[in-house]
């Protein structure tokens, strides 16, 4: 059996995360997104961060030992939304579906 998550909008279009990857990165997301929507149920959401946000991090953050800063406040938040659409059983594998609903005020 696999987990497969698949993800429709926003900027995780088109991305597809599997279970039973050789890359254990990807193992943890799918499973990952998969659990924390209650197995995939239609209707959970779950806010994100884009590529975009945690490059602007990176780049204003200060490490300075084991104290880390910002040198400013960043611009950007987790306020991507993905909603599961979908939960389909094909053969052997799970398919859950999220569709990107758009940003929130933060």
């Amino acid at each position: 059996m696999a987990i497969v998550v698949k993800f429709r909008g926003g900027f995780k279009d088109g991305q597809e995360l599997r279970g039973d990857s050789d890359d254990p990165n990807e193992v943890q997301q799918a499973l990952n997104h998969y659990v924390t929507a209650d197995n995939g149920t239609v209707g959970k959401r779950f806010r994100a961060i884009s590529d975009a946000g945690i490059a602007e991090i990176g780049e204003i953050m200060i490490v300075d030992g084991d104290e880390v800063r910002l040198k400013r406040p960043p611009t950007t938040s987790m306020n991507h939304i993905y909603e599961v659409v979908s939960r389909d059983e094909i053969g052997e594998d799970i398919i859950v579906q999220y569709q990107y609903k758009g940003q929130s005020g933060g």
